[in-house]
């Protein structure tokens, strides 16, 4: 049977083409394909998986249409839908069949019971079930009675390998992956669900980290054209490869024997440690481009334990946009004060060995050099920080295996150095550093209450708004302060004078009214260099808490930073549940707009000046209240450098208010029909800059709508949205005076000696519309608070002629809709009542 039978005769319509919503391109065909769990989980993961860790060739597997098999000898149909098919040559042969994927079954038992009947009927000898979460390797062969019979295999081949080749590898064999994540995953739920006595994620995070520290070790140890020890063989029993591992511990353990204790075990039964083995085995953990350590941990310490700690370990392509942006160089002291599993500090380790490698080619000095210079580098210049103690043996391991910079990473609490350790003490102190890379934990539930600590930092202290507008702190100690607050001061005392930091800040600390005198202490101390707002997404699906990432330069005395670099990239390579976000699906390019944001960053650090969304530049005298980055969009600061030049006669919105409330908000089943028993309840969705539509008003009880005097609307007040659609102003027309407006929407009544329908139809020009979206704030809800519109600016014509002619003419627009919307109605009664 050909080829022909399964292949589409017809070019890929869809390339090129958006993807339609509910459907995704499937990466083997290209066809567009409904996004069922089943198939953006498992069949889309292993089949990438299949291309780029296994080697095979698109043209070598069938996915959609899907490959059928018979469900007995004499079913000419074949109606047993394969969903993933492997062949052996690109013809793709009923003979050339060898390897089936099973991913339709969730449960393991159904799932290989399921691949085993789909096995029996055809001639793949190979079988794997993956529910996106877990797998299952199977080999069929004839048993003693002639019939087949199945056994697990610890690994696929990789294309063109032997089944008995599996696991007889040379270090040269391996190749890094960007699946890592997907492995452990898959790793952590078969340990969790199969491994007797092993369920809780500590436990399982400190096994799987002594494992993975064998692999890295022995990848570092063996030359090229050796054999690895870290290896599982088809052949080969479980407590071989098992007897192996655990020797391979022992050596890390004497080489690291002030990382690891005499008494540390791998007490993985053995069955696990070669499953472990061989899913590890084909790839190079070194050469991987994530950093293996910190993929595994936030794998397999669970999300629970993290977010009561604050330990959301920071996604690696914003620490390579930190690291790239700092440009740290071989003679730079760096620390990281919150360093959790070492991120930052390996990615920055990487960067100046890169550097020291360049200089090494340049000048021709040998390898003897350069890996002397590593070794110095790593052990003078680098210094971690980690209060979590297995966190920092984490750490210091990793640095030990990779850099041999183990000795510069301590278990304190950055926070209160007076109770360090006299060895910590002589290693770090305060203006010793050129550089911090840091992303300090956060959390609601994570205060620091130390009366002992906060005395410490002004930041630890009360701070009040002087009359001319200026924070100073005063002698007050705080109850409770959250912690990446205090350790914005803290890397302030670290750093020398010139010194350079690269902080990762949940955007609630950036700036807002009573939040103000962080972002003053920052542009105090620290001149701003970049200021990157990071996509909602990119700490998903740990958090959804919105960052920034900060790089600042503790000021001198002598300012030498003129303008500051700022970005708001929209994507950061994958969607809220952490899946992959293409650019190109069938070429596997992910989109992440952090790239284009560095190469804007170069192109600004060279000297251009900027004017896109990825990249823009503020001069530093412009910046505000606030080091959102977003409320510099260049399309906002136009208007903003317009309404500044501007000679007209000006008010804020806070001081042209009479009254300015916040609505009431109602649950939809105290709705009621319209009529006499009824008030108008005014939703978002009612107020457009055209005036309030009535064709989908709400109207609450009226005795409810009698207890929300305070969100009550008097004709000719201004509703303004606070959230959604935020900024959005409409005028209250007299036939909805008394309704009561919903609480995501302000209702404002005007000074009398100011026309309302003016001051609305200020609101809702580019004048207004600008300054309200700078200042909407939220992660997943835009929204503006009370205190934003004291910043917002009105202006005035000079002339009280043309103030009068826009406000009558606003007002008539507002007239002309409520005249339309009834003319409709009318019209809508009058055919109605034609219909005989």
């Amino acid at each position: 049977m050909t080829n022909r039978q399964y292949e589409d005769d017809e070019e890929n319509e869809e390339s090129g083409k958006e993807e339609t919503a509910g459907y995704l391109f499937d990466y083997i065909s290209g066809k567009q394909v409904k996004a069922t769990p089943e198939e953006k989980e498992a069949v889309q993961v292993f089949a990438r998986r299949l291309v780029e860790d296994f080697g095979y060739d698109k043209n070598q597997i069938i996915t959609h249409p899907q490959y059928r098999v018979s469900r007995s000898p004499s079913d000419e149909a074949k109606s047993y839908p394969i969903d993933i098919a492997v062949f052996s040559d690109k013809k793709k042969t009923e003979e050339s069949l060898f390897l089936i994927i099973e991913c339709k079954e969730p449960k393991r038992d159904d799932g290989i019971r399921q691949l085993k009947t789909y096995l029996d009927l055809c001639p793949a000898t190979l079988g794997a079930w993956f529910n996106g979460e877990s797998h299952c390797y199977l080999q069929k062969f004839t048993g003693r009675k002639g019939t087949n019979d199945y056994r697990e295999i610890p690994s696929l081949p990789l294309n063109g390998q032997r089944l008995e080749d599996i696991g007889k590898f040379y270090r040269k064999d391996i190749k890094p992956t960007d699946h890592l994540r997907s492995i452990f995953k898959d790793i952590r739920f078969n340990i969790a669900g199969n491994t007797t006595g092993v369920t809780r994620d500590e436990v399982i995070a400190s096994e799987i980290i002594n494992v993975l520290f064998c692999k890295i070790y022995d990848e570092i140890n063996t030359a090229p054209k050796e054999v690895l020890r870290f290896r599982h063989g088809i052949n080969e029993a479980a407590s071989e490869v098992a007897g192996r591992i655990r020797e391979l511990f022992k050596r890390v353990k004497a080489d690291y024997n002030d990382v690891f204790q005499e008494t540390d075990r791998i007490t993985l039964d053995d069955k696990t440690i070669a499953y472990v083995v061989g899913e590890l085995q084909n790839f190079s953990i070194t050469d991987s481009k994530r950093d293996a350590i910190g993929e595994a941990f936030e794998v397999f310490i669970g999300p629970a334990l993290k977010g009561s700690q604050g330990q959301f370990f920071t996604p690696r392509n914003i620490v390579r946009a930190a690291v790239e942006i700092v440009d740290p160089k071989t003679t730079d002291v760096i620390i990281d004060p919150a360093c959790g599993s070492g991120g930052f500090l390996i990615v920055a380790l990487e960067h100046v060995w890169s550097k020291l490698a360049a200089e090494e080619k340049r000048r021709g000095l040998g390898k003897k050099w350069l890996g002397d210079r590593e070794d110095a580098v790593a052990q003078k210049n680098f210094r971690g920080i980690e209060k979590d103690s297995f966190l920092a043996k984490i750490t210091k391991a990793y640095m030990a295996i990779v850099g041999d910079g183990r000795g510069g990473i301590f278990c304190e609490n950055s926070l209160s150095p007076a109770e360090w350790e006299r060895k910590s003490r002589e290693s770090i102190g305060d203006e010793q550093f050129d550089v911090i890379f840091t992303n300090p934990p956060f959390g609601a539930k994570i205060k620091i209450t130390d009366q002992n600590i906060l005395k410490l930092y002004d930041l630890g202290h009360r701070w009040v708004k002087t009359k001319e507008g200026e924070w100073e702190n005063t002698t007050k100690i705080l109850s409770k302060q959250a912690p990446q607050i205090l350790f914005i001061e803290r890397c302030y005392q670290l750093l020398k004078p010139g010194g350079r930091l690269a902080i990762v800040l949940p955007d609630g600390v950036l700036g807002g009214a009573k939040i103000g005198y962080v972002p003053s202490f920052i542009k105090r101390r620290f001149e701003i260099i970049a200021a990157i707002d990071c996509p909602l997404e990119s700490f998903s699906p740990n958090t959804t808490t919105k960052v920034h990432l900060l790089i600042l330069r503790k000021r001198t005395g002598q300012p030498v930073v003129p303008r500051a670099f700022m970005s708001a990239p929209e994507t950061i390579g994958h969607d809220k549940k952490g899946q992959p976000i293409y650019e190109d699906a069938q070429k596997g390019i992910i989109r992440d707009d952090l790239n284009e944001a560095l190469r804007l960053w170069k192109r600004f650090n060279k000297g251009e000046e900027l004017d896109e969304k990825f990249g823009f530049s503020i001069k530093a005298d412009e910046l505000e209240e606030s080091l959102n980055a977003k409320r510099y969009l260049p399309e906002f600061m136009k208007i903003m450098r317009r309404i500044r030049v501007a000679k007209n006669p000006r008010k804020t919105l806070w001081e042209v208010a009479g009254k300015l409330r916040t609505g009431a908000n109602v649950d939809n089943l105290d709705y009621v029909s319209s009529g006499p028993d009824g008030t108008a309840y005014i939703l978002v969705k009612n107020v457009l800059s055209e005036g309030i539509i009535r064709s989908n008003l709400k109207f609450i009880k009226r005795e409810l709508a009698d207890s929300f005097t305070g969100a009550t609307a008097a004709e000719n007040d201004i509703v303004i949205n606070r959230c959604g659609d935020a900024g959005v102003a409409a005028i209250v027309p007299e036939d909805l005076n008394g309704a009561i407006v919903c609480g995501f929407c302000f209702v404002m009544r005007a000074k009398p000696n100011y026309d309302p329908n003016y001051i609305a139809a200020f609101l809702n020009s580019p004048l207004g519309v600008a300054q309200l979206k700078r200042v909407a704030i939220g992660s997943i809800l835009q929204h503006i608070t009370k205190d934003d519109l004291k910043s917002v600016t009105i202006l005035f014509p000079q002339d009280a002629k043309v103030l009068k002619n826009i406000g009558s003419r606003f007002a008539k627009s507002t007239e002309y809709r409520r005249l339309a919307a009834e003319e409709i109605k009318a019209v809508n009664m009058a055919l109605f009542d034609a219909m005989a």
